[in-house]
């Protein structure tokens, strides 16, 4: 652990390592709204002003939960955005009502999460790691589609899973891994941010 809890990190290193947050979570959270709004056939206005929506209540409820506001928040850099998890869901309602049951549902089961967050010590003895454990790794499973599409270029488009697409992504990837495993301080922490930009200035 290079930083406790109430450390502050140089400038240099706060800059790069909020821009590397920042560029790790745009991705996860734009996808899954348009994902929603392709499957379901959303035009283009809409799904803009959708996407607009998730960003900025990702920020707003990051901020809550990084500064905290009486009962709500941690205290800790915990980004919220929208999930890959409800996207079969989301789409079923969506197809059967369209954004009316979707923003409906969202509302009505939001609280259950609310409530649940507050037995989080009770939930650990029903729900022990050998439990949760396969559960965060089918999640994980579950998305490698999403990535692979990324990797070769984005679902629709022209080139997809052309050898230019391929290379680019190889490429970006073993900057990531490289810098992560041999990397040194701020270059190791950074190894994200230093592959996603290395990756548009090649682009």
């Amino acid at each position: 652990m290079l930083y406790k809890l109430e450390d502050r990190p140089p400038l240099v290193e706060t800059i790069l390592l909020g821009l590397q947050h920042m560029l790790a979570m745009f991705v996860g959270i734009i996808t899954p709204p348009l994902i929603v709004a392709g499957a379901i056939g959303l035009d283009t206005e809409t799904t803009s002003f959708i996407v607009s929506m998730a960003l900025i209540a990702s920020g707003i409820a990051t901020w809550l939960q990084i500064k905290t506001l009486g009962p709500i928040g941690s205290g800790l850099l915990g980004v919220h955005g929208t999930s890959f998890t409800f996207l079969p869901p989301a789409i079923s309602a969506g197809l059967a009502g369209g954004l009316p049951l979707i923003f409906g549902m969202a509302l009505i089961t939001s609280p259950v999460e609310m409530v649940l967050s507050k037995f989080v010590e009770q939930a650990r003895r029903i729900f022990p790691p050998v439990v949760t454990g396969p559960v965060v790794m089918m999640i994980g499973l579950s998305l490698i589609g999403s990535g692979m599409n990324d990797f070769l270029g984005g679902v629709g488009s022209a080139d997809f899973a052309s050898p230019r697409n391929i290379i680019l992504a190889l490429f970006v990837l073993s900057i990531i891994i490289y810098f992560n495993r041999f990397g040194r301080g701020l270059a190791r922490i950074g190894a994200v941010a230093v592959g996603i930009i290395v990756g548009y200035l090649v682009s």
